[in-house]
């Protein structure tokens, strides 16, 4: 079998200022690689990247190889990484260039979870890829992918599942911000590599396992991994009799205990104020018929997932 893993880099400050795009190539290269693998990254979205392989004033196309990277395209054009055609384009080319059996898709950069969505382009300033331009780029991009993962802070989000759920069958993301480190690559890579039929589920334990063990300490940290098809299947339904129960309760006298289930439930973005809580804690809180299905039905959707000891009610 051949696994074609496209890595979607856009640098930003996380590069410009502490070199973190670099420094995860750098562990994608110590990965030990085989051509059943191949690793390919689109590279722009910073203003200056810290190595001597990647230049800034245009994206760029590599290969990462076993000890380094191997220039496929030095000018693609100066082109927005958050403009959904840039990302499209990405996945065509590497679906044509470099056909497989398998097809992965990992978006790295910032993000903003349900309100903003993915990436902030350092060249093209005041902007992010909405949701809906996901959905555009993913939809064009033509490609059904065993993994779709965010190394980016907050886009483990119900609006990110019902999204990616169309075009992959496991998403793998974070509740909560990522430290800039993010995740860990050369250990996964090296496993896919040698056995490139390895189950995507053995695949995203790896990722959540590395995640939490090389994070800082310090850093609260939280990691998933979905089953995008279970979920499209039953979470919308039970979100909808959640969502008619809990607008009765709040029309009726029960609005003090949404409230306070609400006020209670585990906030991921306090500091960002983009009111992102664990949906599962607040519909167990809730405690009501309709709450308690929805929860479970994603506690089983979340098929794999790894918190810090630092942080608690982050159930994927």
């Amino acid at each position: 079998q051949t696994v074609t893993l496209m890595v979607y880099m856009c640098g930003t400050d996380l590069e410009s200022k502490s070199g973190m795009a670099t420094a995860d190539l750098e562990e994608m290269a110590s990965a030990t690689l085989s051509d059943n693998l191949r690793v390919i990254v689109e590279t722009g979205g910073t203003s200056n990247w810290q190595n001597s392989v990647v230049k800034s004033g245009t994206n760029q196309r590599l290969r990462v190889k076993q000890g380094g990277l191997q220039m496929l395209d030095s000018n693609v054009g100066k082109k927005s990484m958050v403009d959904p055609g840039t990302l499209s384009d990405f996945i065509q080319y590497c679906k044509s260039e470099y056909p497989a059996d398998r097809y992965m898709l990992v978006l790295w950069d910032h993000g903003g979870g349900s309100l903003t969505g993915y990436g902030y382009d350092e060249l093209f300033q005041d902007d992010s890829m909405s949701l809906d331009e996901i959905n555009t780029a993913l939809k064009n991009g033509g490609c059904k992918f065993d993994m779709i993962g965010f190394d980016a802070c907050l886009m483990a989000t119900m609006e990110t599942a019902l999204v990616t759920s169309q075009y992959g069958d496991y998403l793998i993301a974070s509740e909560a911000t990522e430290p800039g480190t993010g995740w860990y690559y050369t250990n996964w890579l090296s496993e896919l590599a040698s056995d490139p039929s390895i189950a995507t589920l053995n695949v995203g334990k790896m990722i959540l396992d590395d995640y939490i063990q090389m994070s800082s300490s310090s850093s609260q940290t939280t990691l998933s991994m979905v089953d995008l098809a279970e979920f499209a299947k039953t979470a919308p339904g039970a979100f909808s009799a959640f969502s008619a129960s809990t607008k009765e309760l709040i029309a009726n006298d029960g609005y003090s205990n949404v409230a306070s289930a609400r006020s209670g439930a585990r906030d991921f973005s306090a500091g960002s104020k983009i009111n992102q809580i664990d949906l599962i804690h607040f519909a167990e809180n809730l405690n009501t018929a309709e709450s308690n299905v929805l929860a479970e039905v994603l506690r089983q959707s979340v098929k794999y997932n790894r918190n810090s000891t630092n942080i608690s009610h982050a159930s994927g």
